[in-house]
């Protein structure tokens, strides 16, 4: 039975129930100081008890303007809210919340935003599928699925309505083979006439660095080093680029170019992705990203240090198994599509940079296949 409880000079009914691993608490307001009127109202919660018990929410007389008790449904709306400032509480980042908020929006589109959560069923999850699938990638459909999963999941261990728990099964996408750039797709890249020289020098600072789009705008210059906060690490680690003096002096470049900017930071950087694209298209590869300078870099680093372990530490991933993907090339085709970097592997780790064990700046930079700055 549900029991009296003081706080601050209020009543509250205390109803306690187990869920198999602890003990949870709800409390009731009463809305009164008299403890002979908290024993009339205890006694009309106490009706409710077992239904409290299961996860129905009621409002009672004293609760409410229409002076009865009547069963409230905890929606999904209000499941959402909740659900979004438990993870503000817990420190997510801002980006996270955002993701989380953006999908779940596409849950209550389609569900409806009186939709009881208890109602969420294995049936209801596949019809959810079948609607993001008429607007969305398969990778994007299983996105959402997976911030769906984490939301049902929140929703059993931190709230109190139980419900049954649905089974979300993800849609099965074919692994898709790592993109980058060939020596013959940069020296192309560095040829366009119409693409301005500041961009080219762009281009190639993320291929020589494996920078994601927002590190150089985001991060802090130390002597030679590209210092990103764990803030604004995708990873949540702080991560540390070895720079040369001219991409110091391109950092710095970038950096007073947002400053200057009136465009928001997000709608600055995606230009380079943009121009990046559109350069790609233009040299026969349309289905190069701008993450792909990234993928380029791994693997010429990969081709260099034939030490995945190494890759890793300079990608900045917490995990080798992360990086084990780029690994996957045979070397003889690395070596064919990257010939005048693969002649400078020495088959030994010489440690953090990648200017060490090879001319790369120098090939990058003198090699036929690049055009200068000022030529182009």
């Amino acid at each position: 039975m549900a029991t009296l409880r003081k706080r601050r000079n209020k009543w509250y009914a205390r109803i306690r129930t187990w869920d198999g691993q602890r003990e949870k608490e709800k409390l009731i307001p009463l809305r009164t100081e008299s403890k002979a009127d908290a024993w009339i109202r205890l006694a009309e919660v106490n009706k409710y008890e077992n239904d409290i018990k299961n996860g129905m929410d009621f409002s009672f007389p004293w609760l409410n303007e229409n002076c009865n008790t009547k069963f409230i449904q905890y929606t999904v709306t209000k499941a959402i809210q909740d659900y979004l400032c438990f993870l503000q509480r817990n420190g997510r980042r801002k980006s996270t919340i955002n993701r989380a908020s953006s999908c779940m929006s596409n849950f209550m589109k389609f569900s409806g935003k009186n939709f009881p959560v208890t109602k969420i069923s294995n049936n209801e999850i596949e019809n959810y599928k079948t609607y993001l699938s008429k607007k969305l990638s398969d990778t994007g459909v299983n996105i959402n699925l997976i911030r769906l999963r984490a939301f049902i999941n929140w929703i059993i261990d931190y709230s109190d309505h139980d419900i049954t728990i649905p089974k979300i099964t993800m849609l099965k996408i074919p692994q898709k083979s790592i993109s980058y750039l060939c020596e013959k797709d940069m020296a192309e890249l560095m040829k366009l006439d119409w693409l301005d020289p500041h961009y080219k020098m762009v281009f190639r600072f993320y291929w020589e660095t494996g920078c994601r789009l927002r590190e150089p705008f985001n991060g802090e210059l130390n002597g030679k080093w590209l210092i990103v906060n764990p803030s604004e690490s995708k990873t949540g680690i702080q991560r540390e680029i070895e720079l040369t003096s001219d991409q110091m002096s391109l950092v710095e470049q970038l950096q007073s170019r947002l400053r200057s900017s009136t465009a928001l930071p997000r709608t600055f950087t995606t230009k380079y992705s943009r121009v990046f694209k559109k350069a790609c298209a233009t040299v026969g590869k349309p289905d190069l990203y701008f993450h792909n300078l990234r993928d380029t870099f791994a693997v010429l680093r990969y081709l260099q240090v034939r030490d995945i372990y190494q890759v890793s530490k300079e990608l900045g991933h917490t995990t080798v198994k992360v990086t084990e993907k780029y690994a996957q090339f045979r070397l003889s085709r690395l070596e064919s599509d990257f010939p005048t970097y693969a002649s400078g592997y020495c088959g030994t780790n010489n440690g953090d940079s990648m200017f060490r064990d090879t001319h790369f700046r120098d090939t990058s930079i003198n090699s036929k296949v690049f055009v200068d700055e000022e030529s182009s």
